[in-house]
């Protein structure tokens, strides 16, 4: 039994198309795992919803180490979840178990472009990688919040929560907090302040940034900045910038 799930819009709806297969030395509570992986998919709605079916069709694999389309389900489901390196293993056990199966040529070309998709998902480390390296790349707009970003740990990087700038000082005072990165997308808020030479506040700048990190060498950012002008009573501009930042 074999099923392929395609990814449909934002909806994430999985189509199953299932043909049953001999299988030999395959108990019943293994094929109940596996008959419940198949429902877990059918009810998945996005990738994350995907875990139970994992987990269905690993105990089915534990029950029955030598059910080649037990693997082959769990390397399926385990790459629309985008896990990559674990579907590559699923996949090569599937080959190692049934090496005369009809589609090898075909699993082994889909091993391929895992491999691919695997080596340029964003981690955790390569995000975090690419946001220490930010204050040296180029900002093609918005305010140069990526001067002040710098790495600080293996999952964390500092990013300002306000900078001061001073009428004829070149370089600002800044202020940072670490962020907890968990992904390719992050989100802050900073506050700029221009002060004149009498240390008197004229203009305030809030920043709430969105950022995402797409490759090792592009970050999308989406901007909004509210100006606030205090030598004219306080009066408020606000921009939004969408804009790319890049080596």
């Amino acid at each position: 039994m074999k099923y392929a799930p395609t990814v449909v819009t934002t909806l994430f709806l999985l189509t199953v198309l299932a043909v049953y297969a001999a299988a030999q030395n395959v108990s019943d509570e293994a094929r109940r795992h596996f008959d419940r992986g198949m429902a877990a998919v059918e009810m998945a709605k996005s990738p994350d919803d995907l875990n139970d079916a994992i987990a269905e069709f690993k105990q089915a694999t534990l029950l029955a180490p030598d059910w080649a389309d037990a693997f082959f389900n769990l390397g399926k489901v385990q790459e629309a979840a985008e896990k990559y390196n674990d579907a590559i293993v699923s996949f090569r056990k599937y080959l190692q178990l049934a090496p005369n199966a009809a589609d090898v040529v075909e699993v082994n070309s889909l091993i391929n472009k895992i491999e691919y998709k695997a080596e340029n998902v964003m981690t955790v480390a390569k995000v975090v990688n690419v946001l220490s390296q930010l204050s040296k790349w180029k900002p093609k707009g918005g305010g140069g919040f990526n001067a002040f970003v710098r790495g600080k740990g293996p999952t964390t990087v500092e990013v300002p929560t306000s900078v001061m700038r001073m009428e004829g000082r070149a370089d600002p005072d800044v202020f940072r907090k670490n962020l907890t990165v968990e992904g390719p997308r992050a989100s802050f808020h900073y506050t700029e302040v221009l002060m004149d030479k009498n240390k008197v506040g004229n203009i305030t700048r809030d920043f709430d940034i969105e950022l995402e990190v797409v490759s090792l060498t592009k970050v999308k950012v989406r901007e909004v900045c509210v100006w606030k002008y205090w030598a004219l009573g306080g009066d408020t501009v606000t921009r939004i910038s969408v804009y790319e930042l890049v080596p």
